[in-house]
């Protein structure tokens, strides 16, 4: 566990997802859970050695299954978007391995079968704050990622933990994505208010020594993605176009070959969501 800000601790070394501690005086704010449940219980007991009383709320910062297994295990009130909330509510009460093919990294972990579903008590839409103490902690509905995504600005500490949304080092998640409005809420990261901030990204990404660079790599990784894209909507899908598109995205941004099979998978059943969901789009207009 790292402190990187006053009373603000991360857990980046767990399989799945980067998780996040906010100590209050009136005790912990979690951001998301870890993917597997040793690795929850291991995240219990390094919030118990901080000595500062139970956990109040876990945050979800989206639906995917990789940051929302450990809700079971945290024995909180957990809080979301309320698209998040239809996601979640809509999964199988409890999780049965083998059961999803979006390429996260939950589909590699052994010991999920019969971990409860635990869908957020607390449902937001625009912004919500939770205050505890002397410390705020405001939750913004931030969409592109997914269209539930939120970032928990702490700004009594200069803290910021966005998510998937920046995701350099590995590729992203595309099923509930909506690439204009991920690049303008990228945009937004550069602006002056999160001059000073630690930003946090939601899985262990690759090293930048200025975050600029983090975020102009998901811009261009984005925009190549969107100027792919573009070349399938004027017309029928031929059925190698997605499968195309992810040997482009492959080669142009590498990952490590243990991982060219998860991320295969990840982007061929996002890709396959987006485009029925823009086909979807056309017919209606």
């Amino acid at each position: 566990m790292q402190r990187i800000r006053d009373n603000i601790f991360i857990e980046s070394n767990f399989f799945g997802v980067t998780v996040g501690a906010i100590v209050t005086p009136k005790g912990i704010l979690c951001v998301d859970t870890p993917t597997s449940p040793v690795d929850t219980r291991k995240w219990r007991l390094q919030l118990a050695q901080l000595e500062a009383g139970a956990i109040r709320y876990v945050i979800n910062t989206d639906h995917n299954r990789d940051r929302i297994m450990g809700n079971q295990w945290c024995e909180a009130p957990v809080v979301a978007h309320t698209a998040t909330y239809a996601h979640i509510a809509a999964y199988p009460d409890v999780y049965k391995s083998h059961s999803s093919q979006s390429g996260g990294e939950h589909e590699l972990v052994n010991d999920l079968s019969g971990v409860r579903t635990v869908a957020p008590t607390l449902a937001m839409s625009g912004r919500m704050s939770l205050i505890k103490g002397s410390v705020q902690c405001d939750l913004v509905h931030a969409g592109g990622s997914a269209s539930g995504a939120i970032w928990v600005d702490v700004p009594t500490n200069n803290t910021l933990f966005v998510g998937d949304a920046l995701f350099a080092g590995q590729h992203p998640f595309l099923a509930d994505a909506d690439i204009d409005i991920w690049l303008e809420n990228l945009k937004r990261l550069t602006q002056p208010q999160y001059n000073g901030y630690t930003v946090v990204a939601g899985r262990k990404s690759k090293r930048f020594e200025y975050l600029i660079d983090e975020i102009e790599y998901c811009v261009s990784y984005l925009t190549f993605l969107r100027e792919q894209l573009d070349t399938l909507a004027d017309g029928p899908v031929p059925g190698y176009a997605v499968s195309d598109v992810v040997r482009k995205l492959l080669q142009r941004y590498p990952v490590e070959n243990n991982w060219m099979p998860l991320m295969s998978r990840r982007l061929t059943s996002g890709l396959e969501q987006m485009l029925v969901r823009t086909m979807n789009s056309k017919e209606n207009d």
